[in-house]
């Protein structure tokens, strides 16, 4: 009989070491599955909040109506970037840009009424930002002999070739990104050549909000 007692007492002993050690395993499984749970969280919210900076580093508004535009500039036609339109002879209101031509000599391109720009070099122009155009250094240097405004005025063998890149704030005041494609040779030595340009006009608006975590 004691011996029926005691092996029942050992037999409970070890259901109910068995049931912690269960219990044990359990809550650590549970433990585990919380920690990856969290983990798993974290790095959603890490992914999220990237993402949300990511798109704030690459903040642009939408460029103007007409997007990037390709225009050939005639010689002495001023040309308004916002409407792609250029106004043989006469300079109206919204004129930017005026591309001059002495044949077989010197060629300029003017901005008008004073306008500035920021001279940035052969650049790709699709891999230029927003930001680097709207927080560019703008001036307007007027040119030493002649006292106008130019973005530039050199032989025409010297004059900045293709992929050459100006920022430009414009009469509405606007700002450009304003490419050289290249130029254009008329059969005639006499006649002017015309300059090839890719271009696109942004607003100027301020930052939204930087993301916080």
């Amino acid at each position: 009989m004691t011996s029926n007692l005691d092996h029942k007492k050992k037999g409970s002993k070890l259901n109910w070491l068995i049931g912690i050690f269960i219990s044990f395993l359990a809550a650590g499984g549970g433990i585990a599955a919380l920690l990856e749970y969290k983990d798993s969280s974290g790095k959603d919210r890490d992914a999220d909040f990237n993402q949300r900076v990511n798109a704030w580093n690459n903040f642009s508004p939408e460029s103007l109506e007409l997007g990037v535009q390709y225009k050939e500039l005639l010689a002495n036609a001023p040309f308004d970037l916002e409407k792609g339109a250029m106004t043989t002879g006469k300079v109206n209101r919204t004129s930017d840009l005026v591309f001059e031509c002495w044949p077989q000599a010197k060629e300029s391109l003017k901005a008008l009424k004073g306008l500035s720009w920021s001279d940035q070099g052969a650049m790709n122009f699709e891999k230029i930002t927003y930001r680097k155009i709207r927080d560019a250094k703008y001036s307007s240097p007027k040119h030493p002999k002649n006292g106008r405004f130019l973005l530039f005025l050199d032989h025409k063998s010297n004059v900045p070739g293709k992929n050459h890149v100006f920022f430009v704030k414009t009469a509405a005041g606007n700002i450009a990104k304003v490419q050289i494609v290249g130029y254009k040779s008329d059969p005639n030595p006499q006649v002017c050549r015309s300059m090839k340009i890719k271009y696109e006009v942004f607003p100027i608006v301020r930052d939204p909000p930087k993301p916080k975590r």
